[in-house]
């Protein structure tokens, strides 16, 4: 995909061979193990800059590390604008990933299995879902993402972009 196909503010959704990849979408059975946010191009480095939260916290790093090795959908927020969502997602930076908030997905998702819903307590630092539903809030004009940010997968936002008609998305 051209440097000009991809677009600021679009959703990227990814998957590896990982085992924490396998893990997370065995556990969710789901087709995502990780969302971020597309930034401008980068001219020093050759592509376009991202806003993720991985291991080393909500931080700007290069969506070149997720063109080998990876399977990434793009997604495209039509007639959005989707600058209000890069400005909420960029309040979070600097912020510790949420390593407790991972373990607090397990009752989540088991208990969603039985149709129980239940917030995630384990609230401490920033996993990536998070900073996908703070950016769909603001996009979308949608409180709701963000009240259930804590208990919200990669797939879930994937899946609900999706039915909600509102985006496009392309392999990578």
């Amino acid at each position: 995909m051209s440097k000009d196909v991809i677009k600021r503010g679009m959703l990227g959704f990814s998957r590896n061979r990982s085992l924490l990849s396998k893990l997370i979408r065995w556990f969710t059975r789901q087709e995502w193990s990780h969302t971020f946010i597309i930034l401008d191009y980068d001219e020093d480095v050759g592509d376009h800059k991202i806003i993720e939260a991985s291991t080393g916290g909500v931080r700007i790093n290069s969506l070149e590390k997720y063109r080998e090795d990876y399977h990434v959908e793009l997604c495209e927020l039509s007639d959005h604008d989707t600058e209000l969502g890069i400005s909420a997602a960029e309040t979070l930076l600097g912020s510790r990933y949420g390593y407790l908030q991972l373990i607090g997905y397990i009752p989540v998702v088991l208990l969603r299995r039985v149709g129980i819903p239940v917030n995630n307590a384990l609230t401490k630092g920033v996993v990536c879902s998070e900073l996908a539903a703070e950016f769909l809030s603001a996009v979308l004009n949608d409180p709701s993402w963000k009240a259930r940010a804590n208990e919200t997968t990669p797939g879930d936002i994937y899946e609900a972009i999706r039915a909600l008609d509102v985006a496009v998305c392309t392999e990578l």
